[in-house]
């Protein structure tokens, strides 16, 4: 076939259904005069203020928003990257005006994103290669497409699968791609080569021309290439505008849905034709992986409109009742590639829950009418889009082979069959109508017996097959698996081989002995095809199977006949362990090490490293199902836990050897009999950890004169008492220089605007980030030289006088190995004060916490070093006692004088600026909600930012090791909340009752008014009351800064309440109607 036989132009024009009401989107002209590149410029001019993507930063939960201006300069630097590299490797490949370059990657969405439209951009057709794929697979698709370069992730699966598929095409003498590593975000999310950049233009690629490159999923052999062409990106650029929703400005939850597939690639088109919102996850190296849990939180958290992924997700979602009570609140659930459980789905259309079947292919894009304004009421069934041409042929029982032939408004990437003299493509589907809805259809089967398994991968069984009928002990093989989350396989044994199948020693028997043939298929399969020994199924001699006139095997009749067992495979399955592995034989951290070591290198078939993840070393979804519930198997049997509330996640939140056995072992550490145990081992790793971090100091040796004037290395200035600090620093007439580490956001975002940003927030001028005086760097002080060279560290060496060490990331759900980096960083500046050569070390005021004095008996805490017992709870704590005591480790060997600061709870800022996420603005904004306000009896502490930054710098060289951080006059708790009582006009209630309120609404909503009371999502917290930090001793910290000194200093009072409401209302955090 010939694409110039089926190249109408210009295109019609579509239907006015996107944009209707969008200020900040211009819909572009997709009639084939402009290719998708082209476009793209066109929304560097006219979409300037329109979002691309959205996603959330890890580090505040606030939304990064990127423009289509900054998304257009990483694709075009995406493609300037790429044309650098095929001309530096010119030399060693033939010279091509457009190479194919081929990915094998699983990078951020982003990311991705922008690679695969930069070497469209450019003119070079890109080819995404799925990475479930084999190396034999990969080798194939490599040589098949001609791709003369390879992107390669930084996974070690992806490394040691090019390295083997290199491996094939170099014994086939084939062409070798040159590999180069896959682009991250930070390379293309920045401002390097600007000019270049700027004066980039979209290449003028010929419509026919190749622009991406999908592949089937393996319906022969190996899979097929499907090759989209300038023009046909242009026909999926018009498929959104035949549909009934208006999609500008919508938010498309789209991290489950992977660029290499076409789902993820149509978002490069879709985006650009109608202005959708990409909603993703953020970007990292290596990327987030998404589960049903993460890819649901993440819709919530970005306001996503629109969810597309895999029915497995949905069903994953239905076992969730606080997912499914949030369901019906979206506008649409769209899912496709794969069958959903009926039940399951039902279920969800009852409830309101807005399902839409997508269907379509690579070969003929989504053709089901693309987005319906309503939905079904029988929610598998959709309409076709009228952009088709489609025929319809019975194939009995009320089926009908699909057949779709080329048309002005839709043209397939591959024609398979000719109607009489004309081309079209047959999809194999069976697809069966809708009983009174005339035009619905559904999907009923293929036509070629492809496995669709619900995580929509595809399991083409033909090929396997042949290989396992090729043992001596297998008279036929069937595999299995529609609608199911991985597949398995019925077998049918030669005669001379059958056995009583109840026989479970005859059963485990004949699995090993094909085990090796099975092993044989594995190894050809896509890792998602692959079978697990437990997932056999043997035929019973009572149940035969049957054949066709043709004697081929009624393959549909058979799985009939087996759904019972195959039911009880899947059901036993879901609850299974590995059997063959005993549980730990003690409780200590090493036991439960070889435990969980002994599992994944069983699971795996490798031994690994105890500390990398396991997904990026091959292991998958059904192996983390062996994995876990081996795992939940040993904590019931030995130690009786309750694991029925544990996620089933487990092993992607605990990706590594390590973290899994941490997990378990605070597991068997939590029950009654061990709390003791528990506090002590956790002692033990915090000693162990500062020992590990109080090693050989250096002496410190002195070779200059103290400076005339003072020069500061302040860190983590970009968070809030940060900012204060530094604008108390640079006001500061003492200190002549003012270096301000912080490390280099994900975002790509460049810190001097991060600085002016916070500067601005807590009300502080931002001009402050330009001052004279300021240095500011993009470092990490766990890194050796802190990552800055040489040169910059001796600068410093040579004339910092005082270091106050302020970053630290807040997160009391990470473990104390967690945190090993900033220990790490702590010892790295106390070498750095060491290797000084001033006359004495400079200070080294280290802000540590008041939540390291929790532990302590009743009383007020005293300016002292604590026992580790004390800080045991969230390896936060853990973390800044270990720190405290490397400090005082290193004071006692050395002649530095660090100064330990204990900061209490700080409140809002000069502007009332109080971070939104903190406890305090959650219970205020929820107290709204619930239209009362807690009274306690007790005093607060809580010490303004801005006096808190203050009182810091004046301690900066105190004559005493430990001080505390909080306000010297306490206040009531009833001043303050009747202040917020008065302000918001709400009665106030006692606390025990107000907590009952906000638990009480959380029961009712299932958690889905989070929004509205998020102190819902913390009740734990509240429940604890733990709210007012234990009473500090400031004896020290009076003497050691004039702030908290002065007897004059107003205490928190109604003033202070109204700033921080003020704050909250400008800032959009609770109305200004309230």
């Amino acid at each position: 076939m010939n694409i110039h036989d089926h190249l109408y132009l210009p295109i019609p024009d579509h239907p006015k259904t996107q944009c209707l009401d969008s200020k900040t989107f211009v819909t572009p002209v997709l009639n084939g005069s402009l290719t998708i590149p082209e476009i793209y410029d066109e929304h560097l001019r006219n979409s300037s203020e329109h979002p691309l993507f959205i996603y959330p930063r890890s580090a505040d939960g606030t939304l990064r928003t990127i423009l289509w201006p900054e998304a257009v300069y990483a694709i075009r630097r995406a493609g300037l990257l790429t044309l650098s590299r095929i001309k530096a490797s010119q030399d060693s490949v033939p010279p091509s005006y457009n190479p194919t370059v081929a990915i094998l990657a699983s990078s951020d969405h982003i990311s991705f994103f922008a690679v695969i439209m930069g070497m469209i951009y450019v003119g070079c057709p890109v080819f995404p290669i799925s990475p479930r794929n084999s190396s034999q697979a990969v080798a194939h698709l490599l040589r098949t497409s001609g791709a003369t370069h390879l992107y390669v992730g930084v996974e070690q699966i992806f490394q040691d699968t090019a390295a083997a598929a290199m491996e094939l095409l170099r014994e086939s003498e084939s062409v070798e791609p040159q590999i180069h590593p896959m682009p991250i975000f930070e390379e293309l999310f920045n401002d390097e080569n600007q000019a270049e950049v700027l004066s980039l233009r979209a290449s003028k690629s010929p419509l026919e021309a190749p622009a991406l490159i999908l592949h089937s999923s393996g319906s022969t052999a190996f899979p097929k290439l499907i090759v989209w062409t300038h023009y046909h990106l242009i026909h999926l650029a018009n498929i959104p505008h035949y549909g009934e929703r208006d999609l500008t400005g919508i938010r498309n939850a789209a991290p489950s849905m992977p660029m290499f597939h076409a789902m993820g690639a149509y978002q490069v088109v879709w985006t650009a034709a109608t202005g959708m919102i990409l909603s993703v996850f953020e970007p990292k190296s290596p990327a987030t992986v998404p589960t049903a849990d993460n890819a649901f939180k993440h819709a919530i958290d970005t306001n996503s409109d629109i969810i597309f992924c895999v029915p497995s997700f949905v069903e994953a979602w239905y076992e969730n009742p606080d997912y499914v009570r949030q369901l019906p609140k979206l506008k649409g659930i769209f899912f496709g590639g794969a069958p959903m459980n009926q039940e399951i789905g039902d279920a969800l259309s009852k409830i309101g829950a807005p399902l839409f079947s997508l269907y379509g292919s690579s070969e003929i894009s989504i053709i089901g009418v693309f987005l319906p304004k309503t939905r079904c009421p029988d929610w598998q069934y959709f309409r076709l889009s009228n952009i088709v041409k489609p025929e319809f042929i019975p194939s009995g029982e009320g089926t009908s082979e699909l057949i779709i032939h080329p048309h002005p408004t839709h043209v397939p990437t591959v024609f398979n069959i000719k109607r009489g003299e004309a081309d079209a493509y047959y999809t194999s589907d069976l697809l069966t109508p809708h009983p009174t809805l005339p035009g619905y259809w559904k999907v009923y089967g293929r036509a070629d017996d492809q496995i669709m398994h619900s995580t929509a991968e595809k399991t083409n069984p033909g090929p396997l097959e042949k290989i396992l009928v090729k043992d001596l002990h297998v008279r036929h093989a069937i595999m299995f698996g529609r609608g199911r989350f991985h597949a398995g396989l019925l077998i049918e044994p030669r005669d001379e081989h059958k056995f009583d199948i109840s026989d479970t020693e005859k059963l485990a028997d004949f699995r090993n002995k094909i085990w090796p043939t099975v092993e044989i298929m594995n190894d050809f399969a896509p890792k998602h095809s692959r079978i697990f020994k437990e997932m056999i199924i043997v035929a019973s001699p009572s149940k035969p199977f049957v054949y066709t006139a043709k004697h081929t095997l009624r393959r549909a009749f058979i799985i009939d006949e087996y759904e019972p067992e195959i039911e009880a495979l899947y059901e036993a399955v879901a609850e299974s362990t590995r059997a063959d592995i005993p549980p730990p034989s003690a409780g200590d951290l090493s036991s439960i090490l070889d435990f969980v070591r002994t599992i994944i290198t069983k699971t795996l078939g490798k031994l690994v490293d105890d500390d990398v993840n396991i997904f990026e070393h091959g292991a998958d979804s059904l192996q983390a199902t062996w994995i876990r519930n081996t795992i939940f198997h040993a904590l019931r049997t030995s130690a009786q836990v309750d694991t029925r509330n544990f996620s089933s996640n487990l092993v992607y939140q605990y990706p590594s050897i390590r973290a899994l056995a941490s997990f378990m072992h605070d597991q068997l550490s939590s029950t009654p009999s061990a709390s003791n145990d528990k506090t002590d081992a956790k002692c033990q790793d915090m000693l162990q950890m500062a020992e590990k971090y109080s090693q050989a100091f250096s002496r410190h040796v002195p070779s200059i004169e103290l400076p005339e004037t003072e020069a500061v290395l302040v860190t983590g200035t970009t968070g809030g008492v940060g900012a204060y600090l530094l604008g108390e620093l640079l006001n500061s007439a003492k200190i002549a220089r003012v270096y301000a580490i912080n490390r280099k956001h994900s975002s790509g975002n460049p810190l001097l605007d991060r600085q002016k940003l916070v500067l601005g927030q807590v009300g502080l001028d931002p001009a402050l980030a330009s001052h004279p005086k300021l240095v500011l760097l993009e470092a990490d002080v766990s890194e050796p030289e802190f990552g800055l060279g040489t040169e910059k560290v001796d600068e410093m060496r040579t004339s910092v006088t005082h270091i106050i060490h302020n970053a630290w990331p807040v997160d009391f759900n990470l473990t104390l190995n967690t945190f090993d980096p900033q220990v790490k960083g702590v010892r790295n500046l106390i070498d750095f004060a060491l290797s000084s050569p001033l006359p004495t070390p400079p200070r080294l005021a280290y802000i540590s916490s008041g939540g390291i004095l929790q532990g302590l008996e009743t009383g007020e805490a005293k300016e002292l070093p604590v026992d580790c017992t004390s800080a045991v709870g969230s390896g936060y704590s853990e973390s800044k006692w270990v720190s405290e005591k490397v400090l005082t480790n290193a004071a006692a060997e050395t002649s530095l004088r660090p100064i330990i600061i204990r900061l209490g709870q700080i409140s809002g800022g000069v502007n009332g600026f109080w971070k939104e996420k903190e406890w305090l603005p959650s219970m205020i904004r929820s107290s709204i909600y619930l239209k009362c306000l807690p009274v306690l009896d007790q005093s607060v502490a809580w010490l303004p930012m801005d006096t808190a930054a203050k009182a810091v710098v004046e301690m900066r060289d105190s004559n005493t090791t430990f001080v505390h951080v909080a306000h010297p006059k306490e206040t009531p708790w009833s001043t303050i909340f009747a202040q917020f009582s008065t302000s918001l006009d709400l009665p106030l209630v006692p606390y025990k009752k107000w907590l009952e309120c906000s638990e009480d609404a959380s029961l009712r909503s299932g958690g889905a008014d989070a929004r509205e009371n998020p102190a819902s999502v913390i009740l734990d917290f509240f429940r604890a009351g733990a709210m007012g930090l234990r009473r500090m001793s400031m004896e020290e910290a009076k003497k050691a800064s004039p702030t908290l000194g002065d007897t004059t200093i107003r205490p928190l009072g109604a003033s202070d309440v109204d700033l921080w409401l003020s704050y909250w209302r400008k800032s959009g955090f609770i109305s200004n109607q309230v």
